[in-house]
């Protein structure tokens, strides 16, 4: 009767054992779980951060181009959707925005002298 307390006594040892290992590994993988979330939440801060910021970059860019009174819808043309059946992003519309540019850097210069 004895040795049979005295194996119970050690079987349950051993699981409190075994219970304890996994308690830890319960423990550090929570802890592993609970960065990894962290993380993705920060890299989620950072895209918003970099999709405001582009937003703010195309606000500028289309201030710019409507300085010089340009036919260019830059959204359009960055994100390349269709108008009338062509693609924006082209040469030509990039040329007419470079050629209004130094049209008039042309024209100041001409009323400076």
């Amino acid at each position: 009767m004895n040795s049979e307390i005295e194996k119970l006594g050690k079987e349950r040892a051993e699981a409190n054992g075994s219970l304890g290992d996994l308690n830890c590994r319960k423990s550090k993988w929570e802890e592993s779980l609970g960065m990894a979330k962290a993380m993705e939440v920060d890299r989620q801060r950072k895209w918003e951060e970099i999709r405001d910021e582009a937003g703010l970059l195309i606000g500028k860019l289309e201030r710019e181009i409507g300085n010089h009174d340009a036919d260019v819808d830059v959204l359009s043309m960055l994100r390349g959707e269709l108008r009338a059946g062509e693609k924006d992003w082209n040469h030509q519309k990039l040329y007419k925005v470079e050629n209004v540019y130094n049209d008039s850097t042309a024209q100041l210069q001409k009323e400076r002298d």
